[in-house]
């Protein structure tokens, strides 16, 4: 069976964000601990876990194509108490590596960043703080046809 659009730049998206080490050139090696749509709570073994979401996807008919937009939500989230600049180089790193390559592979037009804003919220009971990215991806497909590039 085929694989979606959005499921290949779903997983093109967790291939990258792995990438995201030291011995990548990166600050942090936030790439040792990350999850697609985590449900599982969180590992107290890991100071930061990144879980990534696919959170919508608009679509808008075009003449011979549907244009999505896919909103990616990219979040860090920490179990012990991190330090202000550590989280900078954290969010640094997120924002360079999504940025390698915004149309991940030649998949979608185009990759832009949206917001980031700093949350606190419980999980599993715990108090964790973190912090939330959000990109939009643009993409095409054939129409009504979401196995199929326009």
């Amino acid at each position: 069976m085929s694989t979606t659009i959005r499921q290949q730049i779903v997983s093109a998206v967790g291939t990258r964000l792995a990438t995201i080490k030291t011995t990548g050139g990166y600050q942090t090696n936030l790439g040792n601990s990350v999850y697609e749509w985590l449900q599982a709570p969180l590992n107290e073994d890991d100071p930061v876990t990144l879980i990534y979401r696919d959170r919508g996807n608009v679509v808008v008919r075009a003449i011979g194509c549907h244009e999505h937009t896919m909103m990616l939500e990219i979040l860090l989230a920490m179990t012990h108490a991190a330090s202000p600049a550590t989280v900078r180089n954290m969010i640094a790193d997120v924002i360079q590596c999504v940025g390698t390559d915004v149309t991940w592979g030649g998949l979608a037009q185009d990759t832009g960043a949206v917001s980031d804003e700093e949350i606190e919220f419980e999980h599993s009971g715990r108090k964790v703080a973190g912090i939330s990215l959000k990109f939009e991806i643009e993409y095409t497909t054939a129409p009504f046809d979401p196995y199929t590039e326009a």
